[in-house]
């Protein structure tokens, strides 16, 4: 990661921070945007490691003011202006919600390219360059990559797998995601997370896509009874940072603090993993592995050859040309192509 970080940003970390005492490190504190308060990232990923574990392993020279955007009463999408314009130094979101002017960025995390979190980290890696080249030219920097977890399909009524789909109206969080579905014949509604419970209620849609931990907290068993265990995508976030600041960061404190944004990326993805597991536990009502509270009875569909073979077609018919006309005059084929196309057998044509 760091090599990756000093590429984009012109810089050397020749220090590294492992053998910086604390003394060499230069007081810092980052006003930083973070996700929904009342997700787990938020909760267990962003704001500790801002508002604990970097001071902790600073020795109080750096920590971060932390607000999220629940409590800014924002949707999201403004994270990258608010970084640009300086409001913010760092701050965190989902990838699909901060590709308006940068569509190269959903490249990281095409639905129906990764169904395990492996192959997603993999993926997100290799393109991560790719990303941090085209946000150099904004005055940006995407400093880490997590996930919010798989993305699966929830709905009231039972649903006979990806082809069971078709004709469903389907609540969807992202623009490759309605490619995905409209693939599969359904019908793309979008309303925001939190008017999904009223909307399966009212009858405005029969389905809805988000991650396993998301949906429990949420109460979604309250209305909806089945989960598909095809993940759609992966849900990727970033940690992005204004590139004049981080650049204007003395070398010792910016390597020292790449190294704490490399082990938090690092653990992350580790832990996060596990607490996804956890939450699917708890919503198909498997008590033993569930310690967030009462596991519940949905039912999960589970992902047959015909599903995987479905995918890869609506893949190639709907996903790609789809991301391909987003991204208009600019060369998403080709670096997608080289990186995380190379790696998965894939070629956008």
């Amino acid at each position: 990661m760091l090599k990756s970080l000093a590429t984009i940003a012109g810089l050397s970390f020749a220090v590294a921070a492992g053998t910086a005492g604390a003394d060499d490190i230069q007081p810092h504190q980052f006003k930083v945007l973070g996700t929904w308060s009342s997700l787990s990232q938020f909760k267990n990923y962003e704001a500790p490691f801002w508002t604990e574990t970097l001071s902790a392993n600073t020795e109080g020279q750096m920590s971060g003011e932390i607000v999220s955007i629940s409590v800014m009463g924002l949707k999201g999408y403004e994270t990258l202006n608010l970084l640009q314009n300086g409001v913010f130094d760092m701050g965190n979101m989902v990838v699909a919600y901060v590709t308006g002017s940068t569509p190269e960025m959903e490249g990281i995390d095409l639905a129906g390219v990764a169904t395990d979190m492996a192959s997603a980290r993999a993926n997100a890696d290799a393109y991560r360059d790719v990303i941090n080249a085209r946000l150099a030219e904004q005055n940006l920097i995407m400093l880490a990559h997590y996930p919010f977890g798989r993305q699966f399909v929830f709905c009231k009524d039972e649903f006979d797998g990806l082809a069971g789909l078709e004709g469903r109206k389907i609540r969807t969080s992202s623009a490759t995601h309605a490619d995905f579905l409209s693939g599969a014949g359904a019908t793309n509604v979008t309303i925001a997370f939190g008017e999904v419970v009223p909307a399966i209620q009212n009858g405005v849609v029969d389905c809805a896509v988000t991650g396993a931990i998301p949906a429990y907290d949420a109460s979604w068993h309250e209305v909806i009874n089945y989960i598909g265990e095809l993940p759609i995508n992966m849900g990727m976030a970033g940690l992005y940072a204004n590139l004049s600041k981080w650049q204007s960061i003395d070398d010792v404190s910016r390597s020292a603090l790449a190294e704490q944004i490399s082990n938090w990326e690092d653990t992350t993805w580790t832990n996060y993993v596990t607490e996804e597991n956890e939450g699917l536990a708890c919503l198909t009502g498997d008590d033993a592995g569930c310690s967030k509270g009462d596991a519940v009875g949905m039912s999960l569909i589970p992902m047959t050859e015909a599903d995987s073979a479905q995918a890869k077609g609506i893949l190639q018919s709907h996903v790609f040309p789809g991301w391909l006309e987003r991204c208009g005059d600019a060369d998403c084929a080709g670096p997608w192509n080289a990186t995380i196309g190379a790696a998965n057998g894939l070629s956008i044509q």
